[in-house]
C-alpha cells in the first residue's frame, strides 16, 4: 500500500483525450500518431458516433452519470436549506487550460439568518 502514489487532500487531477485515444499497443503503434487520408472529414459520417468515447456519449454513456447529478442536486438542496454559502476568498477569475475553467473560490457554509 505505502507503494501507491499518494494524493494531497485538495489536488486536482486530469487526463488528455489525446492520451486516451492514442493506441499505444504494439500493432498501431507505428500508425496511430501519423495522418491518414482514411481519417479524413468525410469517413467521420461512416464512424458510429458513440464509439469515440467510451462511457461519456451514445450508448456507451455511463449510467451513473444521471445519478451523480441528482445525488449533487439533493446534496445541494439540503446544505441550501439550512446554509447560506458565503464568498470567503476573491471572486473566481477563468485559467487558460484546454477546456475553460476557474481558480477555486473558497467558500463557507454559515448558519441561515446570521450575518446578512
Amino acid at each position: 500500500m505505502d507503494q501507491l502514489p499518494h494524493l494531497a487532500p485538495v489536488s486536482v487531477r486530469s487526463r488528455s483525450d489525446r492520451c486516451v485515444h492514442v493506441d499505444k499497443s504494439p500493432r498501431r503503434q507505428r500508425t496511430s500518431k501519423r495522418w491518414g487520408a482514411s481519417r479524413g472529414p468525410e469517413r467521420a459520417k461512416q464512424i458510429d458516433r458513440s464509439s469515440f468515447l467510451a462511457f461519456v456519449d451514445g450508448r456507451r454513456e455511463c449510467i451513473g452519470e444521471e445519478f451523480a447529478w441528482t445525488e449533487l442536486l439533493v446534496v445541494l438542496a439540503t446544505v441550501l436549506q439550512r446554509r447560506r454559502l458565503t464568498l470567503v476568498s476573491a471572486p473566481p477569475h477563468p485559467q487558460a487550460a484546454v477546456t475553460v475553467e476557474t481558480d477555486r473560490p473558497e467558500m463557507t457554509p454559515l448558519p441561515r439568518g446570521l450575518g446578512r
